[in-house]
């Protein structure tokens, strides 16, 4: 699986529950909280 960012916790679950083995992503949710300033918004 690829994203664009970290995946929650609640996305993580079903991730593991999918069996995927792999998730692929390109930035952490601390550095996207640096970048569009930690809104809650962003993570819906």
């Amino acid at each position: 699986m690829y994203t664009s960012t970290e995946p929650c916790e609640m996305c993580a679950t079903v991730i593991h529950y999918a069996g995927l083995n792999r998730v692929v992503y390109s930035r952490l949710r601390r550095g996207t909280c640096r970048c569009t300033g930690g809104s809650k918004r962003n993570f819906l």
